[in-house]
């Protein structure tokens, strides 16, 4: 689990990531006080997962 706040905006942000090896299996949550902060952050996740699969 991770909690923060933005840095422009403050908003309240928590994030979940696990990993079942087992299964190959990557869950992340992503909850905050707004959607602004949650679309943008999984749009930036979106393209590093995509980068990091290319490579």
């Amino acid at each position: 689990w991770y909690y923060g706040e933005t840095q422009v905006k403050g908003y309240q942000m928590v994030m979940r990531l696990g990993v079942l090896a087992d299964r190959g299996v990557l869950e992340f949550f992503a909850a905050s006080t707004d959607m602004e902060p949650i679309t943008g952050l999984l749009a930036e996740f979106r393209r590093e997962l995509q980068q990091a699969v290319q490579d």
